[in-house]
């Protein structure tokens, strides 16, 4: 059996999918629910593990003690770094990076932290992109940057954006649940769709758009279970 978790931030963001595929609550992890999908030879957990790196990250290990997986695959809403990116293209990270950490003063990168390299990379790429290919043709591979701040400014994008290499959006849990997924040995994907430019219309264009990245998670239950 093929077990995989699908993990998003928020409950708006899979509520589509349970909607869809009329899922039931089979527990609650961290008091957020948590559904199951069976097909084939796959089983498919889908959780919210609430927003922001710690937050998500003690759902996830919360989880991991539980249940078995063997992929984890994080998906969700991001700010676009990209000025390509429209709303509602999909976003495969290769590589993820923490944006507000800062230890310069000893010597590492910005964005490093102590003991690990600046980049998390994403173990088996090739999967993931095989994947997203049949979801929708408007995609693009790169870095995806996390930290506990919804960016809604210009210039605090443009300062992040000089501190990375080839990043594509930025959002608030992914580069956590990649570090955590690869503690436990578990490859652990992100894939995000563009709900906002990390602009000044940020908030605004988030609550309008949301639906339409969410309504895409549908195709890659159906992707995943064939």
């Amino acid at each position: 059996m093929n077990n995989i978790l699908i993990a998003s931030a928020m409950q708006e963001e899979i509520n589509q999918i349970v909607n869809h595929f009329q899922l039931k609550v089979i527990d609650s992890i961290n008091n957020l629910n948590l559904y199951q999908y069976s097909d084939n030879e796959t089983k498919i957990y889908i959780l919210s593990l609430g927003i922001g790196k710690v937050s998500s990250v003690i759902s996830l290990t919360l989880f991991l003690q539980k249940y078995q997986v063997n992929k984890i695959i994080n998906i969700g809403t991001s700010g676009s770094l990209d000025n390509k990116l429209e709303i509602g293209d999909l976003v495969v990270a290769d590589y993820v990076a923490y944006h507000d950490v800062d230890v310069t003063s000893f010597g590492y990168e910005y964005g490093q932290l102590p003991g690990k390299e600046k980049y998390f990379k994403i173990n088996n790429i090739s999967y993931i992109e095989n994947i997203i290919k049949n979801i929708d043709h408007n995609w693009s591979i790169g870095t995806v940057l996390t930290g506990d701040s919804f960016i809604d400014d210009q210039v605090k994008k443009e300062a992040i954006i000089k501190e990375f290499n080839n990043c594509k959006c930025i959002e608030m849990e992914a580069t956590a649940l990649v570090q955590c997924g690869q503690a436990y040995l578990i490859d652990t994907y992100i894939i995000r769709g563009i709900s906002d430019n990390a602009n000044g219309n940020a908030t605004k264009d988030f609550n309008q758009y949301m639906h339409i990245v969410s309504e895409k998670y549908i195709n890659l239950i159906n992707i995943l279970c064939n």
